[in-house]
C-alpha cells in the first residue's frame, strides 16, 4: 500500500554530492578548459604574428584594454593590468614593437615614462582574429539558448570576481 503523502511529494531527491567530490569535478573541468583556452590563445596569437607567444598576447591585450578610452597607456599600466614582472612586460613590449604591433615613445609630461600605443597593423590583425574568435564561440554555443549563454556569462564573471577578491 502506498502512502498518499509520499506519492504526492514525488520521488525522493538524489542525495547531495559530497562537497569534496563536487570541487574535484570542478577542478577537472577548469583544468580542461584552461588547457583548451591556452591552446586557443596560442593559435590566435600566432595569427597576429608567428612569433607572438602567450605572454606577448596578454601584454598586447592589456595595452588594448587600458587604451580603450583613448587614454595614454604606460608600461606601469600594463604591469598593473597583467600582474607580470616589469622585465617580462618590457621584453614583450620590445618584441611587439620590433614586429610593428605597438609603438613605444617617451611621455611629453615625464620623459621617464614610456607610453605604449597599438599600431594600425595590430588593430587590423586583431580585428581578423576577433572575428575568428567570435565565429568559434558561435560554433561552440550556437545551439545554446540565449538564457543559457547569459547564465554562463554571469557565472563566469562570478567566479572571476571571487578570484580577484
Amino acid at each position: 500500500m502506498t502512502d498518499m503523502t509520499t506519492a504526492a511529494r514525488g520521488p525522493e531527491p538524489a542525495p547531495a554530492v559530497p562537497a569534496d567530490a563536487a570541487v574535484e569535478s570542478l577542478e577537472v573541468a577548469f583544468r580542461r578548459l584552461t588547457q583548451l583556452m591556452k591552446r586557443s590563445a596560442r593559435d590566435f596569437a600566432s595569427a597576429v604574428h608567428p612569433e607572438l607567444r602567450p605572454a606577448g598576447w596578454v601584454v598586447l591585450g592589456a595595452v588594448l584594454r587600458c587604451g580603450q578610452d583613448h587614454q595614454p597607456v604606460t608600461v606601469g599600466d600594463v604591469i598593473a593590468e597583467t600582474g607580470m614582472d616589469k622585465s617580462v612586460v618590457s621584453r614583450q613590449l620590445r618584441s611587439l614593437s620590433d614586429w610593428g604591433l605597438v609603438t613605444l615613445s617617451r611621455s611629453d609630461a615625464d620623459a621617464r615614462v614610456v607610453v605604449v600605443e597599438v599600431s594600425p597593423l595590430a588593430h587590423e590583425r586583431l580585428r581578423v582574429v576577433r572575428a575568428r574568435q567570435r565565429e568559434r564561440y558561435v560554433q561552440i554555443l550556437g545551439d545554446w539558448s540565449p538564457d543559457d549563454v547569459q547564465q554562463l556569462e554571469r557565472l563566469l564573471h562570478r567566479v572571476a570576481d571571487a578570484f580577484v577578491e
